[in-house]
């Protein structure tokens, strides 16, 4: 039951980082980019979901460099590719932004490896 409840609640997590940040397909749209926004779009609601499921760390500064470097990263990547303005079935947007969101999870859990042998490192024995 408790499973249950979990699974609930981080749906409705997942759910609000998309409304949430839903207003940037709108801001790119009005230009005439809803390719770019779709991206811009996706990219932010994972950034959302990748940061809420690795929230234990919101009080350590090198989590927050770390998305601040990804969501650099991120930048050139939405502003410069040419992405497609006409209708993708969602089935088809989804891999991308799972894809995004796996990259971002791996970079936190590789930062939070090299920051805990830094740690171990500067123990004393």
């Amino acid at each position: 039951m408790s499973e249950e409840v979990k699974l609930n609640r981080n749906s409705l997590w997942a759910i609000l980082g998309m409304v949430l940040t839903s207003p940037l397909f709108f801001f790119f749209e009005e230009q005439g980019k809803a390719g770019t926004g779709r991206a811009a779009w996706i990219c932010a609601g994972m950034f959302f979901i990748g940061m809420k499921m690795r929230w234990q760390y919101k009080d350590r500064a090198w989590f927050w460099i770390t998305i601040a470097c990804l969501f650099a990263l991120h930048i050139p990547l939405i502003l410069y590719v040419p992405w497609a303005d006409r209708w993708i079935p969602a089935v088809a947007i989804l891999p991308i932004g799972v894809l995004d969101l796996v990259i971002i999870l791996g970079c936190i859990a590789l930062v939070e490896k090299l920051m805990k042998r830094s740690d171990e490192a500067k123990a004393p024995n």
